[in-house]
């Protein structure tokens, strides 16, 4: 197994009396110029902080490459008073969002940065079907939510292929996304959920595959991280090993036929879980019945059963409350 492990995470920006601010008022950069320091990159997305994170090949170089992020951001918005915070979703109100320069948006018309979504589409590994960002745009430009990503972006040879990133993805749904949605305690998640997050998202850059379910929760320590970075290298391993095959039956030779694609066959008709209940577990991070050990019981089992012992028990010490109450400081819980 050979891949690298990188993020690009949103955070919001608040200030001494925890009011949300837009980004754009104290991060000097964009998404098409960046503030460059060394190998990491700092810009405002909307209004909020967003920074790409140099990869990692190992569980401390990507706990060290984080910190050294985090302290980057923390000198660039101590001058002006306010902080980051690893926070899902949030309701803006309408001066922090008529903030930025105007662009013309997607939709027609002029919009300011902070109503501005320049989305690219994304993928769903289900319906396997690339989704158009318009609905997304809608919202963003006339509601107050905005939301935060964790995206995970791993630089692998699975991810250059459809079926393999494709199956990349719904092990990480299974061995990813559901121990993050148990252990998160930020309540906002399910808020960014209506817009961003569901199961199975994903893009393909050119270095491998960008997993996109992920909230920020898992930035909010150098434990979640040790764990995040476990459970990708995990599920690299066991999709180069084949062993996706224990939960997914895939009819290739059928998706290699002409008579499928002229009949205007659906693909996904073609890939078949049997190895558990793939609606259901989609369900989960919609919101569709609770992620308590109840809800979950019958993937955490077979998270336990497919895990080595000693990455499950990794999961269960940080499960809430028993290990991982939250510090009152995000900085604090970074040694920032």
């Amino acid at each position: 197994m050979n891949f690298t492990f990188g993020t690009d995470p949103e955070f919001m920006v608040v200030d001494q009396n925890d009011n949300f601010r837009s980004a754009i008022t104290f991060v000097k950069g964009d998404r098409k110029n960046r503030i460059k320091i060394g190998e990491f990159g700092f810009y405002y997305d909307n209004v909020l902080a967003e920074c790409a994170v140099k990869p990692a090949g190992s569980n401390a170089e990507a706990i060290i490459n984080i910190r050294t992020a985090l302290q980057h951001y923390k000198e660039i918005l101590d001058p002006h008073g306010v902080k980051i915070i690893p926070q899902a979703a949030a309701e803006y109100n309408d001066a922090e969002l008529d903030t930025g320069k105007l662009l013309k948006s997607p939709l027609g018309g002029m919009v300011q940065e902070g109503r501005y979504a320049g989305c690219k589409a994304e993928k769903c590994a289900y319906i396997l079907n690339t989704l158009k960002p318009t609905e997304l745009q809608e919202k963003i430009r006339h509601e107050n939510l905005r939301t935060a990503g964790g995206h995970v972006h791993l630089g692998t040879e699975l991810g250059k292929f459809h079926l393999p990133c494709v199956s990349l993805i719904r092990t990480m749904d299974l061995f990813v996304g559901l121990p993050l949605l148990i252990l998160d305690q930020d309540k906002s998640g399910l808020l960014r959920r209506k817009l961003y997050g569901a199961a199975g998202r994903y893009r393909q850059p050119p270095w491998g595959a960008e997993y996109r379910t992920l909230s920020n929760y898992w930035l909010s320590s150098p434990r979640l991280v040790d764990l995040v970075y476990d459970l990708c290298a995990f599920c690299v391993e066991f999709v180069e090993a084949e062993r996706h095959k224990e939960f997914w039956h895939i009819d290739e030779e059928k998706l290699d036929s002409d008579d499928f694609w002229n009949s205007g066959g659906d693909p996904a008709d073609l890939h078949i879980c049997f190895g558990y209940d793939s609606d259901k577990l989609r369900g989960l991070f919609e919101g569709k019945g609770n992620t308590d050990e109840g809800g979950a019981s019958e993937y955490i089992d077979i998270i336990k059963d497919h895990l080595p012992s000693e990455l499950f028990d990794k999961i269960q010490s940080l499960a809430w409350p028993s290990g991982m109450k939250p510090k009152t400081d995000f900085y604090e819980e970074w040694a920032l």
